[in-house]
């Protein structure tokens, strides 16, 4: 992968909120039990693998094509 994936502070916080969520779900289901976590863990790494993939084959997102005018920036 090339270039940094977090491009915004908006992408930096969903990416720690979903990690911290990630965390949450892996902690709980080992609360329960050893082998539901694990389980939880195999899917999840499975879910991770395949929206990476998935994104990789659908390249990275365009930047939007309109900009914003503003008025007094002299044109270069």
């Amino acid at each position: 992968m090339t270039g940094n994936p977090l491009r915004s502070e908006a992408a930096a916080f969903q990416w720690v909120l979903g990690t911290v969520v990630v965390l949450a779900l892996v902690v709980a289901a080992s609360w329960i039990s050893t082998w539901l976590g694990l389980a939880v863990v195999v899917l999840l790494a499975a879910l991770a693998t395949w929206r990476v993939a998935t994104r990789r084959r659908h390249g990275p997102p365009q930047p939007p094509e309109e900009r914003a005018a503003v008025e007094d920036t002299p044109e270069p």
